[in-house]
């Protein structure tokens, strides 16, 4: 339970995808905070931020927040929240910037798998670099979930993944693992 209260930021982040979420019900919020690609962003640069912060369907929203809960429980109690978030927020948005970029034409897009994504190239690379860092370990809770996620989230036979869903989550995780090597290597983590 003591871990639970210490996971902060996952509420936080959680807690904003909910009720941006329940805004875009009978509102047109994704209208105007979703991604667009930079040939259609015209100075809406914000979008590059709060794309990553909208869900489109339930489900959606759901798989995020359980896989970011439980990338949480092993991730933010030994970071710290205040970084926890932070790498969030600028890995995902360094990565919706590249998306965005490639698909230049792309007039909606939408999701948080981009900051997962990114936490779970944190992971890995703490695994590497840090040998002192708590082992992840598969047949826990945590472990099954994320992994489950990372590979069913990349599956192109489920209707919702396309081939750039699929890039997405390639940029972020490879985003993920490099700024996390560089604040490793600048001892900022």
């Amino acid at each position: 339970m003591k871990r639970l209260l210490k996971m902060k930021g996952t509420q936080i982040i959680i807690l904003l995808w909910f009720i941006l979420y329940l805004l875009s019900i009978g509102t047109n919020i994704v209208f105007f905070l979703g991604g667009k690609g930079f040939d259609l962003i015209d100075g809406e640069y914000y979008r590059i931020i709060t794309v990553s912060l909208l869900h489109n369907k339930f489900w959606h929203l759901s798989v995020n927040c359980l896989a970011l809960f439980w990338i949480g429980y092993y991730l933010e109690s030994h970071i710290g929240s205040g970084k926890y978030v932070l790498f969030a927020i600028v890995s995902c948005t360094i990565s919706e910037a590249i998306f965005l970029s490639i698909y230049r034409n792309t007039d909606r897009s939408v999701g948080g798998s981009s900051m997962t994504f990114s936490l779970i190239g944190l992971i890995i690379i703490l695994l590497y670099l840090k040998p002192s860092f708590p082992r992840f370990k598969l047949g826990t809770w945590y472990g099954n979930w994320i992994l489950i996620y990372a590979i069913a989230g990349n599956l192109p036979v489920i209707p919702a993944i396309t081939i750039s869903t699929i890039v997405l989550h390639g940029i972020s995780l490879i985003i993920g693992v490099l700024l996390g090597t560089i604040l490793i290597k600048t001892d900022l983590l």
